[in-house]
């Protein structure tokens, strides 16, 4: 903590909200901030399940508490803590459903480059493989199609992560579709 911090450190600690004082020593203890995810973590799972999202409630709860402790030196006291905690949550659950949004664009921009490189007299009558047709694909293509499609990041994130420039990204991503749709290809035409 910087000494400019401490005029609002002490103003939390005389506070008479418990959880302000808490979030006024979580940036020096990790324990403090162990206290706030103790008492926090069944509300936050409730509002996510009550949000919709059943299956995704703990992943959506830990991501509320990772901005939690990126923003705890930002908490004022002007307002309750769990208004704090709950818009931080509500960022969560919002970014959540772009991800869920970009995602579904996605693959059905995916599946209909697909219908248009079908001839319909020869569309496949079963499903194609995509285990089979991730597999034909370099790693380095499965591994920005999965970050991607899979896990909703951006262009920009996947070329952070993966150390390497944006165009690469896209080259990559451009090289990994037109290998699925290749095999997706062969799989039509072994069936038929």
């Amino acid at each position: 903590m910087t000494p400019a911090d401490q005029p609002q450190a002490d103003a939390l600690l005389s506070g008479s909200d418990p959880d302000a004082r808490l979030m006024a020593t979580a940036a020096t203890c990790g324990r403090t901030f162990t206290s706030l995810v103790t008492r926090y973590r069944q509300p936050l799972l409730t509002y996510f399940y009550r949000q919709g999202a059943q299956t995704e409630s703990e992943d959506l709860v830990q991501e509320t508490f990772i901005r939690l402790h990126r923003y705890r030196n930002r908490y004022r006291p002007d307002a309750k803590f769990s208004s704090f905690l709950f818009t931080l949550a509500h960022h969560a659950w919002l970014d959540h459903g772009r991800r869920v949004q970009r995602r579904s664009r996605a693959y059905l921009t995916y599946e209909d480059e697909c219908a248009r490189q079908r001839v319909p007299d020869e569309a496949p009558d079963s499903d194609v493989d995509v285990e089979a047709a991730m597999s034909a694909l370099s790693a380095k293509h499965r591994q920005v199609i999965e970050l991607y499609f899979y896990q909703g990041l951006r262009l920009q994130e996947i070329a952070c992560n993966l150390g390497i420039p944006v165009g690469t990204v896209k080259s990559r991503l451009n090289h990994a579709l037109r290998g699925l749709r290749e095999a997706v290809g062969r799989d039509a035409a072994m069936s038929s």
